[in-house]
């Protein structure tokens, strides 16, 4: 994915679509047959401060631990708009209270780290989350309300699924040496951080191929993620931290494959990067955040519960870990423009007939949602 200097839309309609939670999919009910399962949504408007129209979600809702929100394109500035308005919704009402983005796992935990140290949610957003989000202008009721959450007294975190340092690896690198420096029971030598940051810096350009001392930065990482195994406890007053970077070392031989998959091309690549993603998920909930209520900020194509064309994705593995207390809401629009940084902007087509969004985009109802657990 490439980050976005800016995102502007302006859609005609902006349509939630709730699939099932045993698993059924939007395919499997006829446009026609939907209509009865529609229920209207009164504002996109995440400044709105009601929720009345989303509270017949409430029974849907009851019991689950994690909600995956899904987008057709991260260049929908309305999808943007609606998602945080029901991000709103399910902290205030429901007290989910951890989002987790389609962002790096290390950059997340950082662009957290900077709000709790009295940052911005710009600053924040910016140190942890991919551009095509944090340089958004429709994300900006999103990182103001995530900021005043982190003053009181029900905060909603920040946290990362992917294994990827993209928002900046030299200030990653910098902190692990900086972690490496606090913890006194580490004997770690400087040349095998040296080579921890050459591996970093490769791992971020796509335009090299394997170095001839991958093996050596690989021997020296797992030397790093041992002394830190070795000398941190729980009782380290920079705990979060420590564990964070044992995760991500602990995954670095699987990012390094990912890495190569990634410059061969294929769906080798997606595969294993849906399955990190959803490891990372469960690992999150039960590692660094046990007790937490995860909201997943992701695209459609990857919180869906079925395979897509046959490949498993976060949702699918998301499902299997949490079948009976996870969730998926996807959206998707009926027509509009788009526009996604230094992407050429374009019209987004008027759907296909007999297609879901055409009937729903037919039926006059500009926002609102379709229970299609109701509708099986």
């Amino acid at each position: 994915m490439n980050a976005a200097s800016a995102v502007a839309i302006v859609m005609v309609a902006c349509l939630l679509v709730m699939p099932c939670s045993n698993g059924a999919i939007a395919a499997e009910i006829r446009p026609s047959d939907i209509m009865d399962l529609v229920t209207p949504i009164r504002t996109i408007d995440p400044t709105d401060k009601g929720f009345s129209d989303l509270r017949a979600l409430d029974p849907l809702l009851d019991g689950k631990r994690i909600v995956l929100l899904g987008e057709t394109d991260h260049g929908d500035g309305t999808t943007l708009l609606a998602k945080t308005r029901f991000v709103k919704y399910l902290h205030e009402v429901h007290g989910f209270d951890l989002l987790i983005f389609e962002s790096g796992l290390v950059d997340c935990y950082y662009g957290w780290q900077t709000v709790c140290d009295g940052g911005t949610g710009q600053e924040g957003f910016r140190r942890g989350v991919f551009g095509i989000w944090s340089q958004s202008r429709q994300m900006a009721p999103l990182m103001d309300y995530l900021e005043a959450a982190a003053r009181g007294s029900h905060p909603l975190l920040i946290a990362g699924m992917r294994v990827h340092l993209i928002t900046g690896w030299r200030k990653s690198a910098d902190a692990l040496e900086g972690l490496v420096d606090d913890v006194e029971e580490a004997e770690i030598p400087q040349t095998q951080l040296s080579a921890f940051r050459a591996l970093c810096r490769w791992l971020t350009d796509f335009s090299e191929s394997a170095p001839s001392d991958l093996s050596a930065w690989l021997a020296s990482s797992d030397l790093i993620e041992c002394e830190l195994e070795r000398a941190g406890t729980s009782a380290y007053p920079r705990w979060e931290e420590l564990i964070i970077w044992r995760r991500f070392l602990h995954l670095l031989p699987q990012y390094v494959t990912l890495h190569q998959l990634q410059l061969r091309g294929g769906f080798q690549e997606f595969q294993l990067s849906e399955k990190l993603d959803g490891e990372n998920i469960r690992w999150l909930l039960e590692v660094m955040y046990p007790g937490k209520k995860a909201i997943v900020w992701a695209a459609n194509a990857h919180v869906s519960r079925m395979p897509l064309d046959g490949y498993r994705v976060v949702g699918t593995h998301v499902a299997e870990y949490y079948p009976d207390s996870s969730f998926v809401i996807a959206f998707t629009g009926g027509r509009g423009g788009i526009s996604q940084g230094f992407f050429r902007d374009r019209t987004v087509p008027d759907p296909e007939p007999g297609s879901l969004e055409a009937a729903l985009l037919a039926s006059g109802c500009r926002h609102c949602y379709v229970n299609l657990h109701q509708g099986t």
